[in-house]
């Protein structure tokens, strides 16, 4: 199959099977702990597979995805080492 996305920071090549799994494992994980039917959801974490992973899990979940600032500098600008 082919990588969708590649991010050596966490040793991640990713096609369409496993983005789509993670997103679904990640998007149970947060409807398991809300307890609140209007939400937010504040991220803390560098920009990588798993940060996208995460956004898009909270947005599918219905809940309002609230990224934090203070990335470390190595984020800035969106790029992934």
């Amino acid at each position: 199959s082919h990588v969708i996305i590649s991010d050596k920071s966490v040793g991640v090549d990713a096609d369409s099977v496993q983005i789509f799994s993670d997103l679904l494992h990640m998007r149970n994980a947060i409807r398991q702990h809300d307890d609140a039917a209007d939400s937010y959801v504040s991220v803390l974490m560098p920009i990588n597979y798993e940060f996208v992973i995460t956004m898009l899990a909270v947005l599918a979940s219905g809940q309002a995805f609230a990224p934090v600032r203070g990335f470390p500098s190595f984020c800035i600008g969106g790029e992934m080492n």
